[in-house]
């Protein structure tokens, strides 16, 4: 995360959740990055299920029905791949499963509409 007032960078600590700015503020200009970073995010009690997240965003895979996933968590980028097939100069943040035995989508969840989806997906290690 990257904090600025008015140019000037303010330290937040690498992990932070939150940030304060101490100051008599007049008319200026907050600016915060957040990074983007796809990320597999475990089920508490289930930890061989994740979600994904680019972001702040929740993933959701387009499927019908339950669906395994086959790689690594610890390395998200092994089990998703930007789609980039339907422009590949303006990505829409959609994503694709990565050498699975069968093709499957992932969108931001915000954007589905009237599409089965699931949000969790159990992962089988690669042998």
């Amino acid at each position: 995360m990257t904090l600025t007032v008015n140019g000037r960078r303010h330290e937040v600590p690498d992990g932070a959740r939150s940030a304060t700015v101490r100051r008599t503020w007049h008319e200026d200009t907050v600016r915060l990055e957040l990074p983007r970073a796809l990320r597999a995010i475990p089920l508490p009690d289930r930890p061989e299920a994740v979600a994904f997240r680019y972001g702040p965003e929740v993933l959701a895979g387009l499927c019908d029905e339950g669906r395994r996933l086959v790689g690594d968590p610890a390395r998200p980028e092994t089990l998703l791949a930007p789609d980039e097939e339907r422009d590949p100069f303006a990505w829409r943040g959609s994503w694709r499963a990565r050498g699975q035995d069968r093709g499957l989508r992932f969108v931001p969840l915000h954007e589905v509409e009237e599409e089965s989806y699931a949000v969790y997906f159990p992962v089988t290690p690669r042998r």
